[in-house]
């Protein structure tokens, strides 16, 4: 046996035995949604949830980090294995912020987290606004870095999709909602991640190691002089059968190889028509080359300082039922409103119709003296939403509510109108409608 493959096995067996005395457990990060977007019974829920999870994690010899995350990423405690430490500052955790980061938020955790935390766990309810990061961004640095993202969802208004996705450019999984889940499964299946990574990246260094301690051992020379033979030229005849048959086949694979590379250029292409674009500013899938959520955004301004129609301008105006949904006599036989678009507020008192202007903004929230129409309701701000007119059509501006306006159950804050959009803000539901 050579010196060498001494030395080989002797390296194995140190590392073998010091690889097992000193493998720790990987780390555990758990992010968890504190916007504003979750209701407060969903929030209690996620953080009953995030104890349970804590104490089993430390109880199988891992640490735990917690971060949380609305309009701002925040770490709150690296990862230690003091449950005291962790219990209280989940319980401190309060919902706040005026948006949701998500991509954003995972971007930066994978970003800055050591490598001793593979693992990361995301309680959301899936809601993305205004992120610098798109999904693409987490795909590339979560495969550099090596990390697993899973996904837990939470709340009314979950967007299981975007869950569902971010864990799975990740290498993760989406374990599914809140409400269903057995924390000592979850517990179980991070752990177990976790160290599978720790003895992957182990092994890994090991492997590095004997590598080049092997380059280091020099393995003696051994001198051999081969016996010199004689090259004895002979003549090619060039109109051989090699040589009539070698031409045909070198064009048939050249034709063939063109072939190929076409094809799969057409594949490429089809694929990346078909693949949906987003908008490297606000994060929204884009129609065309142009973002219209950006649009909207730059002529907010424009349609704020149009006048509101104030509340003595308006009375409620009686609309066919058939038009607004009900079981009246069919549209086509009944005239109403021709060429107008109007208002439906939908609440246990029945349907109430408002006429929306086209030279007057229509504005509503809980401020009798600012707004067109008002409630008292304690969910909706005291001026809530704007539905603006411009050029034929109207535009739903959300200004700055706390609970937010949302236009077929998505949080917006400019959004073109069309007919049968749902807008709700606070408990309650309206319904545009438009004949023109």
């Amino acid at each position: 046996m050579y010196p060498r493959h001494i030395f080989t096995g002797v390296i194995f067996a140190v590392l073998f035995v010091l690889g097992n005395a000193v493998l720790e457990a990987k780390n555990v990060i758990i992010a968890v949604d504190s916007s504003r977007s979750l209701q407060d019974k969903d929030f209690s829920k996620v953080k009953a949830f995030a104890k349970e999870l804590v104490d089993m994690v430390i109880s199988k010899g891992n640490k735990v980090g917690i971060a949380s995350f609305n309009d701002q990423l925040k770490w709150l405690v690296q990862p230690v294995s003091d449950k005291d430490e962790l219990f209280k500052t989940i319980e401190d955790l309060k919902r706040e912020g005026r948006y949701t980061l998500l991509n954003e938020a995972v971007f930066l955790i994978l970003r800055d987290i050591g490598s001793d935390e593979g693992v990361v766990l995301v309680i959301s309810d899936g809601v993305d606004e205004n992120s610098a990061a798109q999904i693409d961004d987490i795909a590339r640095i979560a495969e550099k870095e090596g990390k697993y993202v899973f996904t837990i969802s939470v709340g009314d208004r979950k967007n299981i999709k975007a869950l569902r996705r971010l864990a799975l450019v990740t290498g993760g999984s989406y374990l599914g909602d809140i409400e269903n889940l057995d924390s000592k499964h979850v517990a179980d299946l991070l752990v177990n991640k976790a160290n599978e990574l720790a003895s992957k990246k182990e092994k890994e260094k090991d492997e590095d190691v004997v590598q080049k301690s092997e380059e280091n051992v020099v393995t003696p020379e051994v001198r051999y002089q081969a016996p010199v033979v004689e090259a004895v030229p002979r003549k090619i005849d060039s109109s051989t059968i090699l040589d009539q048959v070698i031409g045909p086949l070198l064009a048939i694979l050249i034709a063939v190889l063109a072939t190929s590379l076409i094809y799969l250029f057409y594949i490429a292409y089809r694929r990346w028509k078909s693949k949906p674009r987003y908008c490297a500013v606000c994060g929204e899938e884009m129609e065309g080359k142009e973002c219209k959520n950006c649009l909207y955004e730059a002529m907010r301004d424009e349609l704020l300082a149009q006048p509101v129609e104030v509340a003595v301008d308006t009375a409620e105006i009686k609309v066919d039922p058939a038009f607004i949904g009900g079981n009246g006599s069919s549209l086509e036989r009944t005239q109403v409103l021709p060429a107008y678009s109007m208002l439906v507020v939908k609440d246990r008192n029945g349907n109430h119709s408002y006429l929306l202007r086209e030279d007057k903004a229509f504005a509503v929230g809980r401020n009798q003296s600012k707004n067109t129409l008002h409630f008292q309701d304690p969910m909706m701000s005291s001026c809530h939403f704007r539905i603006v007119p411009k050029e034929g059509k109207f535009y739903l501006i959300d200004l700055g509510s706390t609970n937010g306006t949302y236009a077929n159950g998505r949080r917006i804050t400019v959004k073109e109108l069309r007919d049968g959009d749902v807008i709700q803000a606070g408990r309650i539901t309206f319904e545009f409608k438009s004949l023109i």
